[in-house]
């Protein structure tokens, strides 16, 4: 693989995982299968290509803890050529306005409430940001899952066509510096910025297929 959601298809070509993404909530343990997880990528591809976003356009994820549901929606907006911008969950209202107006963020996805609250205080002084949805329920908020659409068949050749199109060196995303010297500064990450760090530890990683890992 050569981007970075070309990684989850190439799982499921050699090492299909019936629980490839999993996570803890609610004292229960949810997982999703690689199948599963590249059905609900292309599912969230379909929304946004609903919502009429387009390549070079960003999307914005801020969480504290990670979860197959940013990944699904991660590799969901990279494969149709959507910038990613991760926000810091504890980011002050000024640098949020900044970095969503910086990065001209058209939607934003937060883990909850409190997030949620938080990207709402700045919303006015965001002209290009359209909706907010969560990960988890909240009334009166759209839950993660009004993003799943099912692809018609032309959808299924424009995010096939998409996938084609984009190149190693495309940008994938935007990391935002904390600001601590003056307004966030945007390192520009291509896929190859971020495959190319992963295949020059890897092999120093003792993990493989048969293995679990935990990132917290």
């Amino acid at each position: 693989f050569k981007k970075l959601f070309e990684i989850l298809p190439y799982q499921l070509k050699r090492y299909p995982q019936p629980k490839a993404l999993v996570y803890h909530y609610n004292n229960n343990w949810i997982s999703f299968s690689t199948e599963e997880s590249l059905e609900k990528i292309q599912k969230i591809s379909t929304g946004f290509l609903n919502l009429k976003i387009k390549k070079g356009e960003a999307v914005a994820i801020m969480s504290r803890f990670g979860s197959p549901m940013w990944n699904v929606i991660d590799f969901a907006l990279q494969q149709i050529g959507v910038i990613v911008i991760p926000l810091h969950s504890i980011m002050s209202s000024k640098a949020l306005s900044f970095v969503l107006n910086d990065a001209a963020v058209k939607h934003c996805v937060v883990a909850n409430q409190q997030m949620y609250e938080a990207v709402l205080a700045v919303k006015e002084t965001v002209p290009e940001l359209q909706e907010i949805y969560s990960f988890e329920k909240i009334v009166g908020v759209k839950y993660w899952e009004e993003l799943l659409a099912t692809p018609s068949e032309a959808q299924l050749e424009i995010i096939k066509k998409s996938r084609e199109q984009i190149n190693e060196n495309d940008l994938a995303t935007i990391i935002y510096t904390s600001g601590t010297t003056g307004n966030p500064k945007g390192v520009m990450l291509s896929h190859k910025n971020i495959l190319s760090n992963i295949q020059s530890i890897i092999s120093m990683v003792p993990v493989n297929y048969q293995k679990r890992t935990m990132s917290f």
